[in-house]
């Protein structure tokens, strides 16, 4: 589901792809995200979305590592990934809160219910959040 995009957002958008060999897996909805956050000035909650996303990116990088870690650490990693993504959860249903059930309805369906499709389009997405917040890394 689309929401018209401004021209701020469409910038970073084309920064992004243009700093990014990986591609986005899901722009649209990533695009959605970064409107009412980004586009709309809320600096925090747009930070805390792509810090939230390079975070379950990045423990689902680990963990599909073959390395050898001990059984209580791969555990370890595993209850952090879980809560990594609940958090994530929280914080897309906070954005979404206060706009369109149509909207919520959707993200709700795609990424939010936690059945094992949701989960994939979730870490999916977070490989797009993960992308803005390199992106910001490496102007720092």
């Amino acid at each position: 589901m689309n929401i018209p995009l401004s021209e701020k957002t469409n910038e970073l958008i084309f920064e992004l792809k243009e700093f990014t060999d990986k591609g986005f897996n899901n722009v649209s909805d990533f695009g959605t995200l970064t409107e009412i956050t980004y586009g709309k000035g809320e600096t925090n909650s747009f930070e805390t979305l792509i810090f939230n996303g390079k975070y379950v990116n990045g423990l689902k990088n680990v963990l599909e590592k073959d390395v050898s870690i001990s059984d209580e650490a791969k555990q370890n990693i595993y209850e952090q990934f879980q809560s990594a993504i609940e958090m994530l959860v929280r914080n897309i249903k906070d954005i979404l809160e206060s706009h369109d059930p149509e909207l919520q309805s959707y993200f709700e369906t795609k990424y939010l219910m936690l059945t094992q499709d949701n989960l994939a389009n979730l870490v999916n997405l977070s490989g797009d959040l993960a992308i803005a917040k390199e992106y910001y890394n490496s102007l720092k």
